[in-house]
C-alpha cells in the first residue's frame, strides 16, 4: 500500500503536472500500484468493465478524460475525513475497491430471480 500525504496522493504520484488525463492512463497506474490487490479484487474482470465502473460509478462521467478536479471531487464525496484516514491506506484505491464491490453486489442482486431478489434486498 501507499502512504497518502494528502488527498491527492495517487494523482500527484502519477500525474503531478497534469490537469486531466485519459482514463486508460489512470487504469494503467492503478494496475501498476495495486497489481496484487487489483487481481484479488477484480480477478477476471475485463479492462473495459473496470474502465466503465471507474467512469460511471467513481467519476460520474461519460468522458474518457478525467480532470484532477473530478478526481478530487470523487475523494471529497466518498472519502473519509482527514482525521479518519488509516495510516498506510491509499484513499483513492480504497474508495475504488469499495465502489467495485458495491457494483458487483448490485449486479448480483438484480440478476437474481424476482422471488429471490425481494428477500435479498
Amino acid at each position: 500500500t501507499h502512504l497518502v500525504g494528502h488527498r491527492g496522493g495517487f494523482w500527484d504520484r502519477h500525474f503531478t503536472n497534469e490537469e486531466e488525463v485519459l482514463l486508460s492512463n489512470i487504469l494503467k497506474s492503478i494496475k501498476k500500484d495495486y497489481e496484487y490487490d487489483f487481481a484479488v479484487v477484480l480477478g477476471g474482470a475485463t479492462q473495459s468493465w473496470v474502465a466503465n465502473v471507474l467512469r460511471q460509478w467513481c467519476f460520474h462521467t461519460t468522458s474518457n478524460t478525467i480532470s484532477k478536479q473530478c478526481y478530487l471531487r470523487f475523494l471529497a464525496q466518498y472519502g473519509p475525513t482527514e482525521g479518519s484516514l488509516k495510516e498506510g491506506c491509499d484513499t483513492f484505491w480504497e474508495l475504488c475497491k469499495a465502489r467495485f464491490e458495491r457494483y458487483v453486489v448490485l449486479r448480483m442482486v438484480f440478476q437474481l430471480s424476482s422471488s429471490t431478489r425481494r428477500p435479498a434486498i
